[in-house]
């Protein structure tokens, strides 16, 4: 099965080309919301709990995706420890989805995926296609 990535920056027009591609019967999976999932994963909190702290949680015991952000991207090293406890959760949950898609027979599949550094240290490694869609800041 084909993986099409689409990538690029926030509001350059990633949702816009993947609806174009969805439009045309093709299946899709959005990294972003893919990594919102794992975040809801009890074993993904422990370690969020563990590494971050009581305050990154709500009320509600979710995680407050606003809080985390604020510590986990205030340096490089806390990045890097937020991306040890998703990283490997999102590659799996995305594995997944990917298996199932071929299982189901599509011929390709579309994913969006907004952080792109490298093909090589990224989920599009596997990429068959990648579409980068550029825009003026």
């Amino acid at each position: 099965m084909k993986k099409l990535f689409v990538i690029g920056g926030m509001g350059a027009g990633k949702s816009t080309a993947r609806k174009a591609l969805v439009e045309q019967g093709l299946p899709y999976v959005d990294l972003d919301h893919v990594g919102h999932e794992v975040l809801a994963w009890d074993t993904v909190k422990d370690e969020i709990h563990e590494t971050f702290g009581d305050d990154v949680f709500g009320e509600d015991g979710a995680i407050d995706r606003k809080k985390l952000a604020a510590k986990a991207f205030a340096s490089p090293a806390e990045t890097r420890k937020l991306n040890r406890i998703t990283l490997p959760r999102i590659e799996e949950l995305f594995s997944d989805r990917i298996d199932e898609f071929e299982r189901q027979g599509n011929k390709a599949v579309v994913v969006e995926q907004s952080v792109f550094k490298n093909r090589q240290g990224s989920l599009a490694y596997c990429a068959d296609v990648v579409i980068a869609i550029i825009a003026p800041l």
